[in-house]
């Protein structure tokens, strides 16, 4: 790692020009490698204004901004808007909410709290996410986020 520092300035002038040279040959040569680009910039542009958000808020609450914050202020703005689709079935922002909430209610009717050890055993199905997203008190713990403190999987 240290041996490519000195390079990186170099690296940063080729990329783009190496861009310029690709980019064209695929649209020659294999034009739907392309077909995608589009939304790959979408959504990496997206990525990246979505990171400096996350950090300009860990950075401003100190530390203590968490998913779940994240996910109630997500919640309290788009609320009726699509969340989720799973074949046939969508969900609403606040429909997944619902769902997470009433997990979270099974939680603390087994007697559950942060701290104790839960096994998620789960296929590729929205009842993962509503189990990931459980808050368990007000404070925002989360099911399955070990770092805030909340129960352990």
């Amino acid at each position: 790692m240290i041996a490519v520092l000195p390079l990186l300035p170099l690296l940063i002038v080729l990329m783009p020009c190496a861009a310029l040279v690709v980019v064209p040959a695929l649209a020659l040569f294999r034009p739907a490698i392309l077909r995608g680009l589009p939304r790959d910039v979408r959504f990496v542009i997206r990525l990246v204004r979505a990171t400096r958000q996350l950090n300009q808020r860990l950075t401003q609450s100190r530390g203590t901004f968490t998913t779940a914050d994240y996910w109630a202020e997500t919640v309290q703005k788009h609320a009726a808007k699509t969340a989720l689709v799973f074949g046939e079935r969508t969900y609403t922002y606040a429909q997944v909410d619902a769902e997470s909430d009433r997990i979270a209610q099974w939680a603390l009717d087994q007697h559950l709290a942060p701290g104790d050890g839960v096994a998620l055993l789960c296929a590729n199905r929205p009842e993962h996410l509503f189990c990931w997203l459980v808050r368990l008190d007000s404070t925002g713990h989360s099911l399955d986020t070990p770092a805030h403190s909340a129960l352990t999987a």
